[in-house]
């Protein structure tokens, strides 16, 4: 009886292996069938993945649409049409002869900044724009939604992260004045334009400076650069004594700037300890020269410790020339406790020389700083030299709050300085010198059927357009 059960348990174990087998390999052949169908040409996840790619292309498509839409918008509203970038490598600077290369899209700007960044000073060598570039225009971009730039420090889709955000990653360093990692070469803006450079960085480094405009430090020499538009803005809050340094060309200058101009909207905020700087042109700049410059728009500083303001630079330590160049930005100072300094040319001055310069835009004093100093060419003067200037911007100190404050239609002081040869229409507030020192010889006007007759004392780097001022004979 045991073994005829044993026998019966065989063949059902037997019946049921087979069956197993059979079963797996019609498994097989099924899921080989489906495999097939899923993988192969015209399988279903192919098919899927072509779908998705189209769907994304698409995508891409009616935003390069919509933004070539919006481009002509504003061509035809601006009144300026940007030419469309024909840059056959993107992101690789096309060589002219052995020492001269050339910026032809927006992507070989930004390989230009990291490359800077990264030690190549370029030093001996011209780095010129090929064409005028607008970073709001998809013309000026090879690929504007192209996402491969993460190394040069864009994580996305590069227009949008160079419009919004932090925006435009400065050419060279931000956080020091390292000659190693900043700009030594010529960089020739060729008679180009930059059009709406936007900036927007915040640091907390108690270690290192914050160094902010279209180069972070400058050693070499910028000529024929036109920024329009421009949206560049830093704030520092440190409790080092570090400063935020703002402007349109570049943060801090130790080299020569000639014939730019900036235009647009530039500000430095400093809070707790960060001192603040802004200017049009240079932040700051030592053993440097800036001629035949200008800059227009709003510049405005804000601070809790010490802030400085100026039209074409904010402050200067040593060695700074400046000639002809004029101010015709609207100028704000805004600090809640230690001192300011705004000028129409600089805001804060030491050892400068300063020849044939002009302003005519407002200077506003807000605040509630210990110490203001406000001048028509110079904020705080302090052995410089001051020649050939006039002032023809209204210096407003109605909101000021507490604090003493000095001002002039020249300079606030003029300590060791010497001024000769400028001037200023007469005022009810303000002479020409805040407080009296060095040599003063401040030129006072009455009014301004007099001006005809300045030329004959300014020097002939300025000449009559039938306006309110002369204005230089370059413009």
């Amino acid at each position: 009886m045991k073994n005829l059960e044993k026998q019966k348990n065989k063949k059902s174990n037997g019946i049921t292996l087979i069956a197993l087998v059979i079963t797996i390999i019609v498994l097989l052949i099924l899921a080989g069938v489906t495999i097939a169908t899923l993988t192969g040409d015209n399988g279903i996840l192919t098919r899927a993945n072509e779908a998705k790619e189209r769907t994304e292309q698409a995508e891409k498509d009616e935003k390069t649409e919509l933004a070539r839409t919006e481009d002509l918008i504003n061509e035809y509203v601006n009144g300026i049409e940007v030419e469309q970038v024909t840059d056959e490598n993107p992101g690789v600077l096309e060589t002219e002869g052995a020492d001269t290369y050339i910026i032809n899209s927006i992507e070989d700007l930004v390989f230009f900044a990291y490359d800077v960044t990264n030690g190549n000073t370029y030093e001996g060598k011209t780095v010129k724009l090929g064409l005028s570039l607008d970073f709001n225009s998809t013309k000026s971009y090879v690929d504007p939604l192209r996402t491969d730039y993460g190394e040069y420090g864009y994580n996305g889709e590069l227009k949008t992260l160079l419009t919004s955000g932090g925006g435009f990653i400065p050419i060279g360093t931000t956080s020091s004045t390292s000659r190693e990692n900043s700009f030594a070469g010529t960089f020739d803006g060729n008679g180009k334009l930059i059009s709406n450079l936007y900036i927007n960085i915040s640091s907390e480094d108690n270690s290192n400076e914050l160094l902010i405009g279209l180069f972070g430090v400058n050693y070499g020499k910028i000529k024929g650069l036109g920024l329009v538009n421009c949206s560049n803005s830093g704030t520092l809050s440190t409790t080092g004594n570090n400063t935020v340094l703002v402007a349109g060309v570049t943060g801090m200058n130790y080299g020569e700037i000639n014939s730019s101009f900036v235009s647009g909207t530039l500000c430095s905020n400093g809070k707790n300890n960060a001192k603040s700087r802004s200017g049009g042109i240079a932040g700051s700049a030592n053993n440097a020269t800036i001629k035949n410059c200008y800059s227009m728009g709003n510049i405005k500083g804000i601070g809790n410790f010490v802030t400085c303001v100026g039209g074409i630079v904010g402050t200067t330590q040593e060695g700074l020339k400046i000639e002809n160049c004029y101010n015709v930005a609207s100028l704000t100072v805004d600090t809640t406790n230690g001192t300011q300094s705004i000028g129409g040319i600089v805001g804060h001055a030491i050892g400068i020389i300063i020849n044939n310069t002009y302003n005519i835009e407002e200077l506003n004093l807000q605040g509630s700083a210990t110490d203001t100093y406000a001048g028509g060419i110079v904020g705080y003067n302090h052995g410089g030299n001051i020649n050939n200037c006039h002032n023809r911007g209204e210096i407003n100190e109605n909101t000021i709050t507490t604090g003493a404050f000095y001002i002039g239609q020249i300079a606030s002081n003029n300590v060791n300085g010497v001024i000769k040869n400028s001037y200023y229409l007469v005022s009810e507030k303000y002479d020409g010198v805040g407080i009296n020192g060095g040599t003063n010889e401040s030129i006072e006007i009455q009014n301004e059927s007099q001006m005809p007759n300045i030329l004959d004392v300014i020097g002939n780097s300025f000449k009559d357009a039938s306006l309110r001022y002369p204005v230089l004979n370059w413009q």
